[in-house]
């Protein structure tokens, strides 16, 4: 099987390598790209059987890359670390996923069912994707008027242009609100990070989920910090700093 891996991470794409040499000896690797922009130019060209596609890559994402490319006529396993927001689509449309880092086992299972299913499968890779990207599309459209949050106190009615940050701590989380004192609520980051706007809401850290609104600044120390215009300072996964640049810049561009 023809196979390509995109994924902008030294450490996960050259994992994927090793797993696939050590255990999946029938796997063709074609190619393997950081650069999700010369990806899209080779794909055609190589025309994988297989592509195993980092979700967060820098100017470009995968759904991006999808959308560009002329023919979907591959199978595709995608790789991240926590967007639970595409996870859910991912398994609404029984498309294949990875968590990071990536396991072994998962790996070979999911290579092995891409092989089981291929003489069963009746719908086209094309038109496989295109529903995806229609979920993906369809929940990132739907309005956000309030958050409703259940706590002990009572029921709290959310507007989430009011929500500055949310910091979770296991399966609870704290909202820091622009006006009001925070509220903490059971309740994860995940779950908070598929009720709310995908265009101005970012999952910066794995504990952390900001509004980009209310970003004041960015600090270039080790890892990155972002300043909240409340003088909060909330970390920047490194992994995530492509990510972020490149939403400010598109919010500000919708903003202005």
């Amino acid at each position: 099987m023809r196979t390509i891996i995109v994924d902008d991470e030294p450490d996960a794409l050259n994992s994927i390598k090793i797993i696939i040499k050590e255990y999946l000896p029938d796997i063709e690797l074609v190619g393997t790209f950081m650069n999700p922009k010369k990806a899209l130019e080779e794909i055609p060209k190589l025309m994988p059987e297989l592509l195993f596609l980092d979700i967060h890559l820098p100017e470009i994402n995968a759904f991006q890359l999808l959308e560009m490319l002329p023919k979907r006529n591959f199978h595709v396993i995608f790789i991240t670390a926590y967007d639970e927001y595409a996870i859910k689509a991912f398994k609404y449309n029984a498309i294949d996923y990875l968590l990071k880092p990536i396991n072994i086992n998962e790996i070979v299972n999911a290579v092995k069912r891409i092989k089981e299913n291929k003489q069963e499968q009746t719908e086209s890779y094309e038109d496989k994707y295109k529903k995806l990207l229609n979920t993906l599309n369809q929940n990132n459209n739907q309005a956000h008027e309030k958050l409703i949050l259940s706590t002990i106190e009572g029921i709290y009615y959310i507007d989430p242009d009011d929500i500055l940050y949310v910091n979770a701590d296991s399966n609870y989380s704290k909202i820091v609100f622009k006006n009001a004192k925070p509220l903490t609520v059971s309740k994860n980051l995940g779950e908070f990070f598929a009720d709310l706007p995908k265009d101005y809401f970012f999952r910066n850290h794995h504990s952390y989920l900001v509004n980009l609104k209310y970003v004041r600044k960015y600090a270039r120390n080790e890892g990155g910090t972002i300043e909240m215009i409340n003088g909060d300072q909330i970390p920047l996964a490194r992994r995530k700093k492509n990510e972020f640049h490149e939403k400010m810049k598109n919010l500000v561009k919708k903003l202005f």
